[in-house]
């Protein structure tokens, strides 16, 4: 990032003192010599006498701008502009005026200054070095935004990938959990129905073999009859038998008589 700040461009256009002359000033020998702050009570005093003086405000603004007091230099570079008329002159108060925005961190007003004091003063080499650097700022500040929102995007793309991801997976991993339930339900099922069946067919079993001995018992049943018929048989074969012999005994005795 271009520190404009910071850079050899930073320049405060000097004391516009035109009927001064160096060792005559006070204010301008102390600017000179960076003692800001001596420069700006001294610059401040003389106004106290003519407010109304452009060179005054802006020899405060300038004096206040090097000594970091940026809201005061605002003030008094807003009050030369009101005071001034001389195209230059307001040149070299919205380039100082631009510099304290980019002090400020104000880079669109900045180059809104610069851009004016280019159009005021259009040979003005400094405001419009410090035109292009503050332009190119904020151009690679733009850039930087639309890089850290892209990443942005891409990283909420990824967590919602990850997010349809994990979904996903959870899912299946609940849909495995559910056939597995299923298959242990019936296996349950089935080993209930086994054990429903086996009665049936204990009791099948049981009725065929019942049958089976009613079917034996019944047979031995008629076997017994069978035997009690042939018996009944045998004896009237046998009383046929005695009664055949009575008779026949009876009539050889009547014979005899």
């Amino acid at each position: 990032m271009v520190q404009i700040h910071r850079c050899k461009y930073f320049i405060v256009i000097p004391l516009f003192l035109v009927t001064v002359l160096w060792g005559a000033d006070p204010g301008l020998k102390a600017f000179h010599e960076g003692k800001y702050d001596t420069s700006l009570a001294y610059y401040l005093k003389r106004l106290e006498d003519d407010p109304d003086n452009k060179i005054l405000h802006y020899n405060v603004g300038t004096s206040a701008l090097k000594a970091g007091q940026t809201d005061l230099a605002a003030a008094h570079f807003d009050k030369t502009m009101w005071h001034a008329e001389d195209p230059e002159f307001l040149a070299k108060t919205w380039y100082n005026r631009g510099q304290l925005n980019t002090q400020n961190g104000e880079l669109e007003d900045a180059l809104k200054a610069f851009e004016q004091a280019i159009l005021l003063n259009p040979g003005d080499i400094n405001s419009k070095v410090m035109y292009e650097l503050v332009k190119a700022q904020l151009q690679q500040q733009q850039q930087e935004q639309d890089q850290q929102s892209e990443n942005q995007d891409q990283e909420k793309k990824e967590n919602k990938d990850q997010q349809q991801k994990q979904k996903s997976l959870e899912e299946d991993k609940q849909k495995d959990s559910q056939q597995e339930q299923e298959k242990e339900d019936q296996s349950r099922q089935d080993e209930s129905s086994e054990k429903q069946s086996e009665p049936e067919e204990s009791q099948t079993r049981q009725q065929e073999a019942t049958a089976e001995e009613k079917e034996e018992e019944l047979t031995r049943q008629q076997m017994v009859n069978l035997l009690d018929a042939m018996r009944e048989k045998e004896k009237e074969a046998m009383k046929e038998i005695l009664r055949y012999r009575y008779r026949k005994s009876n009539i050889e005795r009547e014979k005899d008589w």
